[in-house]
Formats: C-alpha cells, structure tokens, sequence
C-alpha cells in the first residue's frame, strides 16, 4: 500500500506517522485489502466523538434538577421557592401561584 492509496481512501486525513502504522499491519496480514486497511486507521485515528467534560455536565444536571420554569410566565423558579406541584408535574412562581398579588 502506498501512502498516497491511503491519503485518497481517508480523504487526506492521513498523517504518514498513521500510514507507517497502518502499513505495518497491511503488510502483515496477507488477506487485507486496502479497504480494510482504511477502515483500520478509521477505527484508530477517525474522528472522535468529543465527550462533555464532567464539570460541565454537573452544571447541565444542576440546572435541570434545581431549575424549574414557571407554568404560568416562563420565569426559572429554583427549587425551594415558589410552589411545586409533585403529582401534576409543575411549578408555578409565588406571583402566578397566588394570583399575580
């Protein structure tokens, strides 16, 4: 396999430090074929799917679980203040929860 094959099967996301790698291991088995090779520096060098960092996902978790948008104008009413109703699912501010008085 030459490098230029496997710049032209990934698109030319190859590096040649990746070719080599990928080469050593085209030259070792007898039955790849040069598709399976691309699909191998795929699998190992492919774009990777970026995880949320934890700190971020707490303050997304936070914001759900502590934040509540009021039924009745949209405002986010923290948990503890305003009124929740449990069984039907919602919140309501003190405002909307007494009338708008």
């Amino acid at each position: 396999m030459m490098y230029n094959e496997l710049l032209t099967l990934t698109d030319g996301k190859a590096t040649y430090e990746q070719f080599t790698e990928i080469e050593a291991v085209y030259m070792s088995k007898e039955a790849m074929t040069k598709e399976q090779a691309a699909r191998l520096w795929k699998r190992r060098y492919g774009e990777k799917i970026v995880k949320p960092l934890a700190e971020e996902m707490r303050r997304v978790k936070e914001s759900m679980e502590y934040n509540n948008p009021c039924e009745g104008c949209g405002e986010i009413v923290p948990i503890g203040e305003g009124v929740h109703y449990k069984e039907e699912g919602y919140t309501l501010c003190w405002k909307c929860a007494c009338g708008g008085n």
